[in-house]
């Protein structure tokens, strides 16, 4: 599945603009689409959730989950989630890269209830081999753009009467020329 410039333009603009929340990764575990009701996919998507808790006050925690303690240094609780790959041997990287209980920047959206760890590999937040797939066809398809608008532009430098055919010879047909044998 191809990316949508919307879902990249939209990861872009968390990673820039979204406020950032020193963390801690509470939970993390391996989830994918193998048997789940609805899933119409025949491929297998894995992808990483880590459950993580972030320091910021309440009013401004929408993630749904606050902690009832309000001297608790870290009250909200938010979930993140990696981009899915196809490859389980790929999202067991992954899921490495964030021990329990480790120290992490959290993006927060000031809007919504998305979270996002701070950090990231381009490889790891980005569909990369997708775009560059999407971007090899888009390059072949301009390419032959190209040249159609070339070879129209030079047709249309044509005149109107032109014949594309051979001139007639003014010499007479040899032994071995073929020749039109009209017969009425």
């Amino acid at each position: 599945m191809f990316p949508s410039s919307a879902t990249v333009f939209s990861e872009f603009h968390a990673r820039h603009s979204w406020p950032v929340a020193q963390g801690v990764v509470v939970a993390k575990d391996l989830k994918s689409n193998k048997g789940s009701p609805g899933n119409l996919s025949r491929y297998t998507s894995y992808w990483i959730e880590y459950e993580v808790r972030f320091g910021v006050p309440a009013s401004q925690c929408l993630t749904g989950t606050i902690s009832g303690d309000e001297r608790e240094p870290l009250p909200c609780w938010g979930v993140v989630r990696t981009r899915s790959t196809d490859s389980p041997a790929t999202a067991n990287e992954w899921l490495k890269r964030h021990p329990l209980n480790s120290a992490v920047g959290i993006l927060h959206d000031p809007n919504g209830p998305n979270t996002k760890i701070v950090g990231e590999s381009a490889w790891l937040v980005y569909p990369v081999k997708e775009i560059l797939v999407m971007s090899g066809w888009m390059a072949f398809f301009l390419t032959f753009l190209n040249i159609t608008q070339r070879r129209l532009q030079f047709l249309e430098t044509l005149p109107e009467d032109y014949d594309a055919s051979p001139p007639p010879s003014s010499q007479p047909p040899g032994p071995n020329d073929l020749i039109d044998l009209k017969l009425s």
